[in-house]
């Protein structure tokens, strides 16, 4: 079998069985980190009722004013870490849509200064008839979730962890989505 050059190890040597040992080499350039898939792989999975969230709002979590309006996140909130990596994400039909036109579901800073509102899934698969039936499932094709080679990830342009939420337009009269969002862990999680 042909092998390349390799980066240089020391400390090798042939034991009494006649197999090769060496230490690690500090410096080595390729760092392995032990990893369970639950470990790298992560999920997140929210339910949401638009009857809840006003026409043209966004379904902040937090009033971080206190003026009686949300406004943002808080650290208890689901967020994804900085480099995290967006695998899939896919939002089911639990209760149908009505009366509203669409919605997106996009990331924010803590703050809820938008990044981008439609980062996850897009008005074009959040239009009201891809849930008019109990099960029925669109997956996102927002920015993050391209499976192209140099795809930016959650915090890739903003430096910060960014927080999920749905803007709705109109008003919706009915409707539960259950989304579940697949993505690698973060680089700063590791």
């Amino acid at each position: 079998m042909a092998t390349g050059t390799g980066y240089p190890v020391t400390n090798q040597w042939t034991n009494a069985d006649g197999l090769n040992v060496s230490f690690y080499k500090e410096g080595w350039p390729l760092e392995a980190v032990r990893a369970t898939p639950e470990e790298a792989t992560k999920f997140a999975i929210m339910d949401i009722d638009l009857t809840k969230i006003a026409a043209g709002l966004t379904s902040y979590p937090r009033d971080l004013t206190n003026a009686g309006t949300t406004t943002g996140f808080s650290d208890e909130d689901f967020y994804f870490p900085v480099g995290s990596s967006i695998l899939r994400v896919v939002a089911v039909t639990k209760v149908p849509l009505a009366g509203g036109t669409s919605f997106t579901l996009g990331t924010y800073k803590q703050d809820g200064t938008i990044v981008s509102a439609n980062s996850l899934i897009t008005a074009t698969e959040g239009v009201t008839a891809n849930f008019s039936a109990v099960g029925a499932r669109v997956y996102g094709a927002g920015a993050y979730t391209a499976a192209t080679a140099g795809t930016a990830g959650p915090g890739s342009t903003s430096g910060v962890n960014e927080y999920v939420a749905l803007t709705t337009t109109g008003t919706f009269t009915a409707g539960t989505l259950r989304v579940f969002i697949e993505y690698l862990n973060g680089i700063t999680e590791v």
